[in-house]
Parts: structure tokens; C-alpha cells; sequence
């Protein structure tokens, strides 16, 4: 249960397979970071939703870890929480920057073919 122990092993010559590991963790619970922020309330203001998706998820990480601990079923790692929790965290951000970004693109793209014609 030390935070970060994969990069410290993969420094000390363990597996460097760990980082993919680490990665694919984050990507897991990208698009749920995504889609939660998406689903709640848009009169929420945007960091309050990602702030609360992200909270939500990270509980959802540290339940799944402790019934692996509880129960036995795998390796109960907190890196595991860090990573999902960075996952939800990115994915409730692109939720949050993407719409304005895309708007504003939208109107460039209106204003392109607005002077064309």
C-alpha cells in the first residue's frame, strides 16, 4: 500500500510492462470521467461536476481494491486508485474545456464561410 511503489520497482529493474499497467488504469476510467460529467446537471457549474464525478469514481476505485484485498481476488494496489482516479479526473476536464473550444471553433468555422460567399 505504498503510493507510486510500481515506478520505484520499474526504477529498481522490475517489469517495465508496469507502465503500461499504470496507463491502462488511467484509460480505464477516462470515458467514465467523461460520460459522468456529460450526464450531470449543466446548470452544475463545469468544475463543480468534474469535481464531483472525479470523487465519485475515486471511491469507485478504492471499493473495487478493497473487495480485491477483501476477497482475494487480485493485487490490492493504491497506485491503482491514483491512476483511475487521474483517469476520471482527465476525462471530467475534456468534458468541461471541450464544449467552449468546440464552440469557438464553430463560430471561426461559420465566420470562414460567412466572408467566401
Amino acid at each position: 500500500m505504498v503510493p507510486f511503489h510500481s515506478y520505484r520497482a520499474v526504477r529498481d529493474g522490475a517489469n517495465p510492462e508496469l507502465y503500461r499497467s499504470n496507463f491502462m488504469n488511467a484509460a480505464l476510467f477516462f470515458p467514465a470521467g467523461l460520460l459522468g460529467t456529460a450526464l450531470l446537471p449543466r446548470k452544475w457549474y463545469g468544475w463543480c461536476r468534474c469535481l464531483t464525478v472525479t470523487l465519485l469514481f475515486c471511491a469507485v476505485s478504492a471499493g473495487i481494491e478493497y473487495l480485491q484485498y477483501r476477497y482475494a481476488l487480485g493485487l490490492c494496489e493504491i497506485d491503482d486508485v491514483i491512476h483511475n482516479t487521474a483517469g476520471a479526473l482527465a476525462g471530467g476536464l475534456a468534458a468541461v474545456l471541450m464544449p467552449p473550444v468546440l464552440d469557438k471553433a464553430r463560430k471561426v468555422i461559420q465566420a470562414v464561410f460567412r466572408t467566401e460567399k
